[in-house]
């Protein structure tokens, strides 16, 4: 029997020759004996103890190596199978420090903490899980600070991620989130756990070269963004951001196209004010060229600016009906002249149309109604009247039809 707990013994320090110093036995009611054995080896002391079953069956409970610089690895064994695990080794260091924590358990899968147990770095311990075929499942980082991190892999491939890290404050909670998919694609969390920023939540999606295509984020109010960006140049425009109010509503939106022009656009989802909508164009140089918008009533407006100076006018400005039909338009020309021109699209007036001209000091000197004349059937002439002085003004002759 000492024999065998021998070779037994041998086999735990890597086939090295024992010389038994010490061996005890205890005999418990239960038919079972546990023995102790106390030895050396060439490279320093080892202490052992088995259990005997009833029936005769040599159980290794526990085996502690003693190095010759005094460091030790302890092992304990589940012989009677009381505990999650077939094997927890312990090893320590010299000054009896423990340097790493290796538990097999029954399932085969292992749980391997590592301390830093000199202090060398800001990293507490990190504990690495691996499944019954050895492969990296999770990884623990926990910092001389209390902070940690988590990774989690998907060694066996059951889901479209490959690996999820998150990075977690001194009280455990959730401050940072990064994650690849299966097609390299990703994505970056972030909360703001301490409420230290103006926004409690930030998501953003990465393309397989690691660019951020799109972010959603949350203020502290509740209202929110909605970003977008075209890494792969696969569209016209080259970003896109949306606010969105605290039901989730998109409230505004700038963009920018790929020439650097874009536009503003602006949505009243509270019904707060007189219109629902309006969206402006802008040039290169950020400059509003054009705008339009709606009323509550369905009216609208349609106004242009000239920021660069190519055309005559600096400003025109139309009115819309419910049907986008235009009735009304104010001008100004470069020399600040300008236009007031009307319509009747409803026919609800006695004219068609009606122009107005203003000088430079805002003045209408000239006021123009023009009507048609019809006859039975083709238009046969036009005629324009002033409305200053009442005279009519003979106009050209139309083709008949």
């Amino acid at each position: 029997m000492d024999g065998t707990k021998q070779q037994c013994l041998t086999s735990q320090n890597n086939g090295e020759d024992l010389n038994t110093k010490q061996f005890a036995t205890e005999a418990r009611s239960d038919g079972t004996v546990v023995a102790s054995v106390y030895g050396t080896t060439p490279n320093g002391n080892d202490q052992s103890t088995y259990m005997t079953a009833a029936d005769g069956t040599i159980l290794l409970s526990h085996s502690t190596f003693t190095g010759p610089d005094n460091a030790a690895k302890n092992i304990d064994y589940d012989p009677t199978n009381t505990q999650p695990y077939q094997t927890q080794t312990t090893t320590t260091d010299a000054l009896n420090r423990t340097d790493k924590v290796d538990t097999l358990y029954d399932d085969n899968h292992r749980v391997v903490r590592d301390y830093d147990e000199n202090g060398s770095s800001t990293v507490a311990y990190t504990e690495t899980t691996t499944d019954a075929l050895n492969r990296t499942d999770f990884v623990t980082t926990v910092n001389d600070n209390g902070t940690s991190s988590n990774t989690d892999y998907d060694q066996a491939n059951t889901s479209n991620w490959g690996a999820i890290t998150t990075n977690f404050d001194a009280g455990a909670h959730a401050v940072s989130q990064n994650g690849s998919y299966d097609n390299g694609t990703g994505w970056i969390n972030q909360w703001d756990a301490g409420n230290t920023q103006n926004w409690s939540f930030i998501s953003s999606n990465t393309n397989a070269s690691g660019q951020v295509t799109g972010q959603t984020g949350a203020y502290d109010n509740g209202s929110g963004w909605i970003n977008q960006w075209d890494a792969g140049n696969t569209q016209s425009w080259s970003f896109i951001s949306s606010s969105t109010n605290g039901g989730g509503q998109v409230t505004g939106q700038t963009g920018t196209y790929d020439n650097g022009t874009g536009w503003i656009n602006q949505w009243d989802v509270g019904n707060t004010q007189n219109w629902s909508f309006i969206s402006s164009n802008t040039n290169a140089s950020g400059q509003v060229t054009g705008q339009t918008g709606t009323y509550d009533n369905a009216t609208g407006w349609i106004n242009q600016w000239d920021p660069t100076n190519t055309q005559n006018w600096s400003f025109i400005s139309s009115d819309t009906n419910s049907a986008g039909q235009v009735t009304a338009q104010t001008g100004t020309y470069d020399n600040n002249t300008g236009w007031v021109n009307q319509w009747d699209p409803a026919n609800t007036q006695n004219w068609s149309f009606i122009s107005t001209t203003r000088d430079a000091a805002g003045s209408t000197p000239i006021r123009w109604a023009v009507t048609t004349t019809v006859l039975a059937g083709p238009i046969t002439g036009m005629l324009a009247i002033s409305t200053r002085t009442g005279r009519r003004i003979p106009t050209r002759s139309m083709r008949k039809v």
